[in-house]
């Protein structure tokens, strides 16, 4: 067979959004054995839609020290380039998205190919812009500007005040493109407010707009004023659209949410997280995130995978940087996952069906290290995890809530609310234990009291609901439990 080099758009992520030819050539590349090559967003769609298909990862061209993202790109297109040309294979590359959409490898291996009388098939694919601009009203009449948040933040480029325009990649934390976590997208989205706000007044209305991620990766917006841009993280790979100043009204509108179709709208609420409430079961028309934390979140599975392999890694981190100090708090969390693995499933089932104070007491433990290995904040209160917005609309599972009903003071349904863009409406008041103030010279005696009485088997006292204590100023140092 002739030497060939096909590069495969597969989309943004979902089956319905790949090509009748994209998966032609899938099948086909299976079926004759092409060598096939891909990044861990395209391999994991590719090896959705055609099971058993080999794929080549590439990931480890970009993992290299002291190797850059532009030397990865042209390290990687000129590797795919020898081997098909040179070594006479038949190479497939997938890519996803489209391959001409802010595809820097891809714009290198059409030049190579061009300027050595390559043959290259490009397949294309529908490109995430497509997907982003489901999500606002655009007319077209005025244009579109393109570019990436770097752009704009911290390559001078200067955007027509005029002219609306889509900004990618807002989560993009290096000039070399590394994207890391959505921790890091303030450090983006401070720099870029500013530099907007020399051309558009603070009131200007953007919307951020992003995928909810697996399973149905549906495109969500969610409008502010531009001063208020920086005020909370965002998903990675979000993107920014700002509408004309003085444009249609429409464009500074976003998409409102598709309804169940036939009859009114759905009317669903979303129950926040915090506090760890009794029950498992979910009312009709309820959303509770509380109960969906604790069942996907507070397992023994949990503890030993996805909550333990954060602080190894740390711990590795630690220790080849020789710093003790940090090592040693971080095997202590390393360690007490095991404990917790062993407890947390017996604690949460308690905690559903017969609640006491030692089943929340591991609960409280976990939600530490659930909070810290997913870097996520504590709540209002200090007791609970404040997830991100990624396990959030993970969490939905597809649904989409109207409002979200508070139904405490510190139930974090203000900031849940912002987060997702919803109001918020009064839900019934929840009663929580009386709040104890003592102070902090009087917490050592305490303990030792609880102490003794746990040495005699008197606690916790069955019928006592745990009590939440309090120091009180201006005495001396205290600490907050639950």
């Amino acid at each position: 067979m002739p030497s060939t080099l096909t590069i495969i758009g597969l989309g943004p992520a979902r089956r319905e959004h790949v090509t009748l030819e994209a998966m032609e050539h899938l099948e086909a590349a299976l079926e004759r054995g092409a060598r096939v090559y891909g990044l861990a967003h395209a391999r994991e769609a590719a090896e959705r839609l055609v099971p058993g298909l080999p794929i080549r990862s590439l990931d480890y061209l970009y993992g290299m020290p002291g190797v850059d993202r532009p030397k990865a790109y042209e390290d990687l297109a000129k590797m795919l380039v020898r081997r098909a040309f040179e070594d006479g294979l038949d190479v497939v590359y997938l890519v996803a998205g489209s391959p001409l959409y802010v595809n820097d490898a891809v714009l290198l291996i059409r030049r190579l190919c061009a300027t050595r009388g390559h043959p290259l098939r490009l397949v294309h694919g529908v490109s995430f812009v497509d997907l982003v601009l489901d999500r606002v009203y655009w007319t077209g009449h005025r244009g579109l500007q393109l570019y990436s948040a770097w752009n704009v933040a911290r390559d001078g480029v200067a955007l027509d005040a005029e002219t609306p325009a889509l900004l990618f990649q807002l989560g993009e934390f290096t000039a070399g493109g590394d994207a890391l976590d959505d921790r890091h997208s303030t450090e983006m989205l401070v720099e870029l407010r500013d530099v907007l706000l020399r051309r558009y007044p603070p009131e200007h209305p953007v919307i951020i707009l992003y995928s909810s991620g697996r399973p149905d990766y549906r495109s969500l917006g969610r409008r502010l004023p531009l001063a208020e841009l920086a005020l909370g993280t965002v998903p990675v790979y979000s993107n920014l659209w700002v509408p004309a100043v003085g444009g249609p009204a429409v464009e500074a509108e976003p998409r409102a949410a598709k309804r169940r179709p036939g009859g009114p709208p759905m009317s669903l609420v979303l129950r926040p997280v915090g506090p760890f409430l009794t029950g498992a079961a979910e009312a009709p028309g309820e959303l509770n995130l509380s109960a969906r934390l604790r069942e996907r979140l507070f397992t023994a599975a949990a503890m030993s995978g996805e909550h333990r392999a954060p602080w190894g890694d740390q711990l590795r981190a630690a220790f080849a940087e020789g710093d003790g100090e940090a090592a040693a708090s971080l095997l202590v969390a390393w360690v007490q996952t095991w404990a917790l693995a062993s407890m947390v499933d017996e604690a949460r089932q308690r905690w559903t069906q017969r609640p006491d104070g030692a089943a929340l007491a591991v609960l409280i433990a976990a939600a530490e290290i659930v909070a810290q290995a997913k870097g996520w904040p504590m709540g209002a209160d200090g007791r609970w995890p404040e997830p991100d917005l990624h396990w959030v609309m993970s969490a939905l599972d597809g649904a989409r809530p109207d409002a979200v009903a508070q139904h405490h003071p510190e139930d974090g349904a203000e900031a849940l609310a912002a987060l997702l863009n919803l109001p918020v409406i009064q839900g019934a008041p929840l009663p929580l234990p009386p709040v104890v103030s003592i102070p902090g010279e009087a917490l050592a005696p305490r303990r030792a009291e609880l102490c003794g009485a746990v040495a005699r088997g008197a606690w916790p006292p069955c019928a006592s609901p745990p009590r939440r204590l309090r120091t009180c100023p201006p005495a001396s140092p205290g600490v907050s439990f639950t």
